[in-house]
């Protein structure tokens, strides 16, 4: 299973309050353990999307679809 379908089916089934804390929860468990450069990146990464996120307000409510097709763009 990819990661988009796992998290399709549980934005669909808990809501975006309940994936933010699964993330948010994720991240800080994984950041400790990374080395430098990958902590780095990936802070980086998650301040990008935000950004853009911000200025096209494209997450303000996702849909299913929605994050289904932004999905598909980055990673298909």
């Amino acid at each position: 299973m990819s990661f988009g379908n796992v998290h399709d089916r549980s934005f669909a089934r808990y809501g975006p309050n309940f994936m933010a804390h699964v993330y948010r929860t994720a991240i800080e468990q994984v950041l400790p353990s990374l080395p430098e450069a990958a902590r780095t990146q990936l802070l980086d990464a998650f301040q990008q999307a935000m950004g853009e996120a911000i200025q096209k307000q494209a997450y303000a409510l996702p849909t299913l679809s929605d994050c289904a097709s932004r999905h598909s763009q980055k990673f298909g």
